[in-house]
């Protein structure tokens, strides 16, 4: 305990301390994963003050087909550069540092919420979902 408050400096990155929040699905994203004004809100909230001096902003989807649920936010299209932007914006005013946690749900994500059949990089199926999945294929 006697060092977390104690700055982190590596080759990279410098941390004020080494107070890290780590990420926390929020499903606050607009329908098509974009960050809404709720998201903004929340990062602010957060980040305010400055204490937390690590902000690991919540999984985010890298490709339609691997959205793991409703309101997740996206990284899957250049569309959504500006938007992400602003948050960092937020995040870094109020004195913290961002990275961001990506993810692609695979056979644990449904076509109820892709919109797609299931993707993955295993022909295995997902025993939580039992449904026959398609193995990824890099063209």
């Amino acid at each position: 305990m006697s060092n977390l408050l104690k700055p982190l400096n590596t080759k990279n990155i410098s941390l004020i301390n080494r107070l890290i929040m780590p990420p926390m699905a929020t499903s606050k994203s607009e329908e098509d994963g974009r960050i809404s004004k709720e998201i903004l809100e929340y990062y602010n909230e957060k980040s305010h003050g400055g204490y937390i001096s690590l902000i690991i902003i919540e999984h985010s989807y890298v490709m339609e087909q691997g959205k793991a649920s409703n309101n997740q936010l996206s990284i899957a299209d250049d569309k959504f550069v500006d938007d992400l932007k602003k948050l960092s914006e937020v995040i870094h005013k109020n004195g913290s540092k961002a990275i961001m946690q990506i993810n692609h749900a695979g056979s644990s994500t449904s076509k109820e919420i892709t919109g797609y059949d299931l993707f993955s990089a295993s022909d295995l199926p997902n025993p939580r979902r039992n449904k026959e999945i398609k193995p990824l294929k890099l063209t």
